[in-house]
């Protein structure tokens, strides 16, 4: 909104609230350089993606998560550099962009200039830097700003978003200590590179819910571009974030397009890859065993296990390692003695990755498990249309969620059986005897 002091004599404008692209053009660029001067060190405003190692992230189901959903690309970074950053031509970049929405939102494109040169940002475009939403035939979607931003948890799967992420009974404070642990680590990633964002550490943002959902299940499918632009447009515009994201995608499109000189100043920056080691800067610990891979939750003390890709196979009746040790055992001293506090990701279905989805090929988990006919027929009934184009190990994760889902249901109906046949036998009037 577009205001006046009325106590200055020139009439000062000021942008106290409502959008950014509101104001008029000159101001819209006054005011954006004004927000991320408040911010006290500059720098601090440009989130700067991290390059995730495949190789070591690999056995955790982080890198097939991507994969699954086409989003690959968000893995990498494409601005080749190592330590340093261009804050001037981005943030002239950020503070001149316009939008065009086209026929729908899937034409949308930003339009900016930097250095005398317009720079476009479209799905086209930055397909041209990478391979961006690498599976078509997934059928993206392309959520507007308030079922984005807003109003997520409006969306019909909010619900079953929250049991998926959350551990039992949590979700309501929206904090990630309440969230199941491979959760937590992927969110990790989602903040970096997906959704990035500065501030709170401990909270959880809604807009975050739909895309943690997405990469844990592969149930969503939005693009991935649409989301970058759709952050970028909406930081830009908004007086309360004051952030630039993605800035080194976008440093990547404003090199494409010739926009940088010799006399760029370059600004040192940590932007060195996500590895399993330098985790520990954000509370993680590794740890490794003959066998496996460890990364404890420091605020937690839990533990997620994953077999290393060299691992040596078992000798016939050689026993694996135990599920925990001293060391296993962390911070919680009220676990009892099975490990309760460590996750193995061979045996979290649809949380952490299992080992056997590797070599299982597509569709066999019904056949390999042995699944007798009823609960087969179950679990292709639930299969959604488009789970023929999800990549093996995916297929293997939602079928193996409907088989617990579904022996869960049925446990819990049996247990009801059960209590009403014994205040049957206990003398409790039944509908023969009213």
């Amino acid at each position: 909104m577009e205001e006046e002091d009325e106590t200055n004599p020139y009439h000062v404008h000021i942008w106290k609230s409502g959008s950014l692209n509101d104001f008029k053009k000159d101001l819209q660029v006054q005011f954006f350089n004004e927000k991320i001067k408040g911010i006290g060190d500059r720098k601090e405003a440009f989130i700067c993606e991290r390059e995730i190692t495949d190789h070591e992230f690999r056995p955790f189901g982080i890198i097939q998560r991507f994969e699954a959903l086409g989003w690959e690309a968000a893995l990498k970074c494409y601005d080749g550099e190592k330590t340093s950053m261009y804050m001037d031509p981005i943030q002239e970049w950020m503070a001149s962009l316009e939008v065009t929405w086209g026929k729908s939102l899937k034409n949308m494109s930003l339009k900016g200039y930097a250095n005398g040169k317009t720079v476009i940002m479209s799905g086209a475009t930055l397909k041209q830097i990478a391979k961006f939403d690498s599976r078509p035939s997934a059928g993206y979607t392309y959520p507007n700003a308030d079922l984005l931003f807003k109003r997520p948890d409006r969306h019909p799967e909010w619900p079953n978003m929250l049991v998926e992420l959350f551990e039992p009974g949590k979700g309501g404070q929206m904090v990630r200590d309440d969230l199941k642990l491979p959760v937590r680590l992927m969110l990790l990633f989602v903040v970096q590179n997906v959704m990035p964002r500065r501030g709170d550490k401990k909270g959880i943002r809604k807009w975050e819910i739909p895309i943690l959902y997405s990469l844990m299940t592969g149930r969503l499918k939005v693009s991935f571009t649409h989301l970058v632009m759709m952050n970028i447009w909406e930081a830009r515009n908004s007086k309360g974030k004051k952030i630039i994201p993605h800035c080194r995608l976008i440093t990547a499109l404003l090199k494409k397009n010739g926009v940088f000189d010799m006399y760029n100043k370059a600004t040192e920056r940590d932007i060195s890859p996500f590895t399993l080691k330098n985790l520990s800067k954000f509370k993680w610990e590794l740890s490794t065993t003959e066998r496996y891979l460890k990364l404890e939750q420091k605020d937690t003390g839990k533990k997620l296990r994953a077999l290393k890709p060299d691992a040596r196979v078992l000798e016939p009746g050689e026993s694996d390692e135990a599920f925990s040790d001293d060391n296993a055992m962390g911070m919680n001293d009220e676990l009892d003695e099975e490990g309760e506090n460590e996750i193995d990701m061979e045996a979290e279905a649809g949380i952490g990755m299992i080992s056997w989805v590797h070599t299982e090929p597509r569709g066999a988990y019904i056949t390999s498990r042995g699944i007798g006919d009823e609960m087969a027929k179950v679990i292709q009934q639930a299969r959604t249309p488009d789970w023929s184009d999800f990549p093996g190990f995916a297929q293997v994760i939602y079928d193996q969620n409907t088989h617990h889902r579904e022996l869960n249901r049925l446990e819990s109906q049996r247990i009801q059986e059960m209590l009403t046949s014994l205040l049957d036998r206990s003398g409790r009037p039944t509908s023969d005897t009213l």
